[in-house]
């Protein structure tokens, strides 16, 4: 019996050292089609106020390397008093981030970088900038990419991230032991 134990011991150290060695050059990535599929499952988003709405719909991902930001070009609908429904666009930026206790990677800290509206006064680009901030707050803070799973892969995954960036139009996420 111990003759079988120190074997499986051995057997686990170099299979486990083996996967260290692996991990520690290993990542894995979301491509801009992954993460365009988990956004288009969260919009359309519509703010009712009654005496006007707004609706962002149809994102679209763009990925910065220089900066590690996910940015969201977003289509942005709305009808104030006048009734009549106009269209224009906002720009969005956030920091992909993963949370260890989750498990979930997500996109944290968004807001508005780009503003650009169809046929609205000051008064009115005003109310609409100070309700989409309001939007991207509540609706946008956290918008979940990924989230392991149960399986023994995802859960070896989820013990050896170091980092979460961005790179040539995916999310990296990066795999090791240390800093």
């Amino acid at each position: 019996m111990k003759q079988w134990l120190s074997g499986f011991l051995i057997f686990w150290i170099i299979g486990f050292t083996g996967f260290a060695q692996t991990a520690s050059a290993y990542s894995w990535s979301m491509s801009k089609e992954d993460i365009q599929a988990k956004l288009d499952k969260k919009f359309p988003i519509r703010r009712d106020k009654g005496f006007f709405w707004v609706e962002l719909r149809n994102p679209q991902p763009n990925l910065n390397s220089e900066s590690n930001e996910l940015g969201l070009s977003v289509d942005l609908h709305y009808q104030l008093l006048d009734k009549n429904t106009k269209t224009g666009k906002i720009h969005l930026l956030g920091k992909p981030t993963y949370d260890p206790v989750a498990g979930e990677f997500y996109l944290a800290d968004v807001k508005i970088v780009q503003f650009d509206l169809e046929g609205a006064r000051a008064d009115q680009a005003y109310l609409l900038r100070k309700q989409l901030a309001k939007v991207a707050k509540k609706k946008l803070k956290r918008v979940k990419l990924y989230r392991l799973k149960a399986n023994l892969r995802d859960q070896l995954v989820k013990a050896f991230i170091q980092r979460v960036r961005v790179d040539d139009d995916k999310v990296v996420v990066e795999l090791g032991f240390g800093e």
